[in-house]
C-alpha cells in the first residue's frame, strides 16, 4: 500500500483594480464629443429655430443676404428666395445650367444681392428683383474698395473688376479691366475682401493682390505661400475666428494675412471634405467619417484647436444669422455649439491576467447619460450618474456611452 502525500493546495488573492476609461488611451472614438481637459463636452446640436420657413425639397445650396436679410436656396435647376420675415419661398430661376453664386453690394445707394448663373444676373435689393444678362462668364466673385472683382469662367488665371457693380463695365483707366495672375498656384477657386486686401484662393496656396485706389495703382504680390501637396477645395473656403480657412484632401488649413498653418491633418477617420460653412471660431464641414459615413459634418474651433465628427446629415450649410444653419430635409435648423448629445466608445479594456469580474462602473454627466457593457457576447445598459454595480466576467470589456451633457468621469472597477 503507498501512502500518497497530500499536496499543498495555491490560493489566489483576487487584486482591484480601478481605471479610468477617460484617459485618452482608453477611447476608440466619439460623436458629437470633443476632449478637453479629461472630459468630453458636446460638439453641436442641429435645433429647429423660427428663424427660417422650410424650404422646396432637393436643396443642394445656400445663400444668406446680410444686407437684406434675405435667404436664397439652389437646388439641382432652381433658385428660390425667402424674404425676411415671410414664410412662403418665391421662385426667381429656373432651368439654371450652372449653379449659381451670390454677391452682397450697394448698387445705386441700395443694398443689393446679386447672382449669377452663366450669362444670367438677378438682382434684389430688398424691395425690387430685376433680371439682366451679361457677356461676361465668372466663376466667383467678391466685393472688395468699393469694386466688383471676379473669375474669368473659361481662363482661371484671369482676374477682372468692374468700373463699380457687376454691371457696369465702362471702360477707361478708371473703368473696368483685369490681371493675368501668375501661374504658380493654380487656378483661382475663391476671392476675399480680407482688410486692405483681396485674396485669391488659389488650387495650391494664396496670392495677394493689392487693390485698392485706382486701377493703375493694382498689384500682385509674388508670394511662396503655396501648397506643394494636394490642392485646395473651393467649396470649403470660409472667414473663420479672422482667418481663410480651406481644405484639402489630408486636413484643415488658415490663412492670417501672412502665412498658411495646418490647423489638423485629417488622420482621424475624416475624409473628402465638401463644403463648409463658419461662424465665430466654429468651423463646420461637410466631409465624411469612416464610422458615420457620407455628408456628416466635423465641428472644428479654431480657438481650441479641437473637433468632433457630428452625426448630423444636411444637404447644405450656410452661415446666418449670428450662426451657421442646416438643410436638413426641407428644415432649417441652427448649428447649436456645445449642446447635444454624444457618443463614447472604448478600445477593447483588459484589467490584467486571464479572466476579471467587473464589479462597478462609476459614471458621472452633466445631463442624461447611459453605459453599455459588453462581455462575451453579452451586454448591460445603466442609465443615471452615479456607481453601478455590473456583475460581469470576461477576459476584455467594451463600453458604450450615450452623454446628454459633459461626460466628466467615467471609471470601472475589476477583481481580477
Amino acid at each position: 500500500m503507498k501512502i500518497r502525500l497530500r499536496k499543498s493546495t495555491t490560493y489566489y488573492r483576487p487584486s482591484a483594480k480601478n481605471v479610468d476609461l477617460l484617459d485618452e488611451g482608453c477611447c476608440l472614438r466619439t460623436v458629437n464629443l470633443i476632449r478637453d481637459d479629461g472630459h468630453y463636452f458636446p460638439a453641436v446640436s442641429a435645433v429647429a429655430q423660427q428663424t427660417f420657413a422650410d424650404c422646396p425639397e432637393g436643396v443642394e445650396g445656400a445663400y444668406y443676404s446680410e444686407g437684406n436679410g434675405a435667404l436664397f436656396v439652389i437646388t439641382a435647376t432652381d433658385v428660390y428666395r425667402l424674404d425676411s420675415g415671410a414664410s412662403a419661398y418665391v421662385k426667381i430661376a429656373d432651368s439654371l445650367s450652372e449653379k449659381p453664386f451670390f454677391i452682397d453690394m450697394y448698387i445705386n445707394g441700395f443694398s443689393a444681392t446679386t447672382m449669377f448663373s452663366g450669362n444670367s444676373r438677378v438682382v434684389f435689393t430688398g424691395m425690387a428683383q430685376d433680371t439682366a444678362t451679361d457677356d461676361h462668364l465668372f466663376s466667383t466673385g467678391v466685393v472688395h474698395c468699393g469694386r466688383f472683382f471676379a473669375v474669368d469662367k473659361s481662363d482661371g488665371f484671369k482676374l477682372w473688376w468692374a468700373a463699380s457693380h457687376p454691371l457696369d463695365w465702362e471702360e477707361g483707366i478708371y473703368g473696368c479691366g483685369y490681371v493675368w495672375l501668375p501661374a504658380e498656384g493654380g487656378k483661382i477657386l475663391r476671392l476675399f475682401s480680407y482688410d486692405d486686401r483681396l485674396v485669391a484662393v488659389r488650387e495650391r496656396g494664396i496670392t495677394v493682390v493689392r487693390a485698392y485706389g485706382e486701377p493703375q495703382n493694382y498689384k500682385v504680390d509674388a508670394t511662396a505661400n503655396y501648397l506643394t501637396a494636394d490642392g485646395i477645395i473651393g467649396d470649403t473656403c470660409a472667414l473663420c475666428g479672422g482667418q481663410i480657412v480651406f481644405c484639402t484632401d489630408s486636413g484643415i488649413y488658415a490663412f492670417d494675412g501672412s502665412d498658411i498653418e495646418r490647423l489638423m491633418r485629417f488622420d482621424c477617420g475624416i475624409s473628402a471634405p465638401l463644403c463648409a460653412a463658419a461662424c465665430g471660431e466654429r468651423y463646420f464641414l461637410m466631409c465624411t467619417e469612416e464610422h458615420l459615413g457620407e455628408g456628416c459634418v466635423y465641428c472644428f474651433d479654431l480657438s481650441e484647436g479641437l473637433g468632433a465628427a457630428c452625426d448630423i446629415k444636411p444637404s447644405a450649410l450656410f452661415s446666418g444669422p449670428d450662426g451657421v444653419y442646416a438643410v436638413i430635409g426641407t428644415a432649417i435648423k441652427k448649428l447649436l455649439p456645445g449642446e447635444g448629445e454624444g457618443e463614447w466608445y472604448s478600445a477593447e479594456v483588459r484589467f490584467g491576467g486571464s479572466r476579471a469580474l467587473l464589479k462597478s462602473i462609476e459614471a458621472e454627466c452633466d445631463g442624461e447619460v447611459s453605459v453599455t457593457v459588453s462581455a462575451l457576447g453579452v451586454s448591460r445598459t445603466f442609465s443615471g450618474s452615479g456607481v453601478h454595480r455590473v456583475g460581469m466576467s470576461g477576459s476584455s470589456f467594451s463600453f458604450c456611452v450615450q452623454a446628454g451633457g459633459t461626460l466628466r468621469t467615467l471609471t470601472a472597477r475589476a477583481e481580477v
